[in-house]
């Protein structure tokens, strides 16, 4: 391993910390509770925090976009890629598939969006938790963002023949330990391994940020 004085690496690490902290900012829509507790006995707060979440996290993503123009931030491969081969395609496959048969065996082999969005609930709370779970497809993006910054800033400062996970290992590190003390989700201990997978996800599918953000949030969701 080479190391390597790229001063650009550094607007990578700095956009990484900004969007580390967009993934938390989520804390604003509990300013609205209050206001929300009054409508509808109070049983519709999940949606309109999760709809303010999703909306909070859709105009920094466009932000974030709008900066790395400016700068000159290289965060999405070039069209050109050459496509993925035949043993990448059947590791993707795997590496989609196993997490959500292991989830399945942890919920006596339930789909788990079913069993996220429950089977004996009423149409409002239904409503509410299929909000939640799109509007965790904008987090996604926010969290694969964070991948793509911390995988490239390490590659312009650490130069070597092998692939390293730097961006797995820095959701693992970030994220998904922040996740698994502070969210308050079934199976916290499997999801903070699932946050290192998807860093392996990017990589496997050469950088492809529509296809890695389609594969983690099938993870995610099934």
């Amino acid at each position: 391993m080479t190391f390597v004085k790229d001063k650009s690496s550094i607007k990578y690490f700095c956009l990484a910390g900004i969007i580390l902290l967009c993934l938390y900012s989520s804390a604003v829509s509990e300013l609205f509770v209050p206001i929300f507790d009054d409508i509808y006995y109070g049983n519709l707060v999940k949606l309109f925090t999760s709809l303010i979440n999703a909306i909070v996290w859709g105009v920094e993503i466009i932000l974030i976009l709008f900066v790395c123009k400016k700068l000159k931030i290289e965060l999405f491969e070039n069209k050109n890629k050459k496509e993925l081969t035949t043993i990448q395609v059947i590791l993707l496959f795997v590496l989609a598939i196993l997490p959500m048969l292991i989830v399945s065996a942890c919920i006596n082999w339930k789909v788990k969006i079913v069993y996220s969005l429950g089977v004996k609930v009423t149409s409002v709370g239904l409503a509410c938790n299929a909000v939640e779970i799109l509007s965790f497809a904008v987090r996604m993006v926010l969290m694969i963002l964070f991948i793509v910054c911390t995988q490239k800033g390490c590659e312009k400062i650490f130069k070597t023949k092998w692939i390293i996970p730097y961006g797995a290992i820095f959701a693992l590190l970030t994220f998904g330990i922040i996740d698994f003390f502070v969210l308050a989700m079934d199976l916290r201990a499997f999801y903070l391994i699932i946050s290192f997978l998807y860093g392996i996800i990017y990589l496997v599918a050469e950088k492809k940020f529509g296809l890695t953000w389609l594969l983690c949030y099938l993870v995610y969701l099934l």
